[in-house]
């Protein structure tokens, strides 16, 4: 397999000492030197390649564990999903939505039935309304807080009515929704947070009785249980429109896409609070005029980080991560520019199955190698070479549990690639 002119970049930056061992013996015409150098390297990497010849191997350090492996853990965490949410969760755009879900938590308090639906894609933060939900919901002295969490796919009514039944401290039986129904109706008042609730379906014929059974039981309990449901946005919009999935929620948050102005106030934020440790120097494009160089940090960078990220918090902090050379002799932050990496070419590479199981991994989010044969109907070896074949190429990233998930800097691109085969 080919090496990429990227991950080349890569190691030839590696070894210019912009990173960690480096012996650059002050910060004047050394730094000058080592920024020029790397910054014609990755010019070249990223502009100078003929755009027709890029494949999906060329493509590399797309998950956070790739990018950030060499930079110090606090700039690692500061620039991680949980953290960035944190932070995002401050912006004045927020306001308004972190009102309606008090209002509505509080009205649920005070005797009143609701819903909630949590959605947006991976990678937007959407646990961060989870916990605020739970945060306004311990307010409520006589409410219970319950939590119920599907890592993977259910196909059959049992395999939400057990976890259910045990999550809530119910008398299981025989596993009889209307009976279920009966001991939340008599029981006390409660709050109960679905998290990865686009795991109570497969996309298959019969793969959709754990979802029918959750969703009755929340129609039929809601005189006495606040379900919070959280679920991709992607597998939202194919089951809204299959199933009217909104008509069960009184209020549906989609975390949002990022504007450019908000993306820059979070990372700012986060590098002002890293700045006595780790100060970062923004390094812009060779070739830009020096009247633009002067402002490339305020007006440049983040235009180009928002290109590429689409506003998608995760990813930002995965490219920005992916940007960043530390080196300890400098005790400086180098961010390179971001590239324009052609992520809708490398696709164009797949064959048909390879995008039909982009397609599924995007909608259920994780996938393990069975699940991809069971909704593909092919061989698990075959499912088998096709993730492999992803993990390669940095498109997907194979968890602890034996399940693949996209790296979120593709899904953007796998959205709009995949968006006329209706299957999204």
């Amino acid at each position: 397999m080919r090496a990429g002119l990227y991950a080349v970049a890569r190691r030839q930056a590696l070894r210019y000492k912009v990173c960690e061992g480096g012996r650059v013996p002050d910060d004047s015409g050394h730094l000058r030197a080592i920024l020029s150098q790397t910054a014609a390297i990755f010019q070249t990497a990223v502009t100078g390649r003929p755009e027709a010849g890029v494949a999906p191997a060329d493509l590399e350090g797309l998950s956070l564990e790739e990018a950030s492996a060499e930079l110090p853990d606090p700039i690692r965490r500061a620039f991680s999903l949980e953290d960035l949410s944190d932070s995002a969760r401050k912006l004045a755009s927020c306001d308004e939505t972190w009102s309606e879900i008090d209002d509505l938590v509080r009205r649920f308090l005070r005797g009143r039935r609701a819903a909630i639906a949590v959605t947006g894609l991976r990678g937007t933060g959407r646990r961060g309304y989870l916990q605020r939900i739970a945060s306004i919901a311990g307010e409520g002295e006589d409410v219970g807080l319950s939590r119920l969490r599907f890592d993977s796919i259910r196909t059959g009514a049992s395999e939400f009515l057990g976890p259910a039944a045990q999550a809530l401290g119910l008398e299981a039986g025989d596993l009889d929704p209307d009976d279920l129904a009966r001991q939340l109706l008599e029981g006390p008042r409660r709050v109960v947070i679905v998290e990865r609730a686009h795991n109570l379906y497969m996309r298959k014929i019969g793969g959709f009785e754990a979802l029918q059974a959750a969703l009755a039981l929340v129609a039929a309990t809601l005189d006495t249980v606040l379900w919070v449901f959280e679920i991709d946005r992607y597998a939202w919009e194919y089951l809204d429109e299959l199933s009217q999935l909104h008509d069960y929620f009184d209020l549906i948050v989609e975390a949002p896409l990022l504007s450019e102005e908000d993306l820059k106030e979070v990372f700012e934020r986060q590098l002002s609070d890293l700045d006595e440790t780790f100060p970062t120097k923004f390094l812009a494009p060779k070739d830009l005029p020096e009247s633009q160089r002067e402002t490339w940090r305020e007006e440049g960078f983040y235009k180009r980080l928002h290109a590429a990220s689409s506003g998608n918090l995760e990813s930002a902090g995965i490219l920005f991560c992916r940007s960043t050379r530390w080196s300890v002799q400098l005790k400086k932050a180098v961010v390179l520019p971001i590239p324009t990496i052609p992520f809708e070419e490398a696709l164009s590479s797949y064959p048909r199955t390879s995008l039909l199981a982009l397609a599924m991994l995007v909608e259920h989010e994780e996938l393990s190698q069975q699940d991809l044969a069971d909704l593909l109907l092919i061989s698990p070896g075959r499912a088998q070479s096709v993730l492999d074949t992803f993990v390669r190429h940095s498109v997907t990233t194979r968890r602890e549990t034996g399940r693949y998930v996209v790296n979120t800097p593709w899904l953007a691109a796998i959205g709009s690639h995949l968006s006329n085969w209706n299957v999204l």
